[in-house]
């Protein structure tokens, strides 16, 4: 199996995390949720598989292009 390096597409701050690392998860799944200028955007599983990790915890900081968590597809 694959691993694949998911990052973030903006900058904000982790609301929720949805998902544990060893969760089964399905394409188009939310995996964490972040905030952005008051607007929560999910960042979601490209592919079915099943979360390796999660590289941050609620209430951090994240920037554009930071790794979020690694999915085994």
């Amino acid at each position: 199996m694959a691993t694949r390096n998911i990052k973030s597409m903006i900058a904000g701050t982790v609301l929720q995390i949805h998902k544990r690392a060893g969760d089964p998860v399905a394409a188009r799944d939310a995996i964490l949720t972040l905030e952005c200028m008051k607007m929560e955007i999910p960042i979601v599983a490209p592919a079915g598989g099943r979360i390796v990790s999660i590289e941050v915890n609620q209430g951090d900081n994240v920037e554009k292009d930071q790794l979020v968590f690694v999915l085994e597809t």
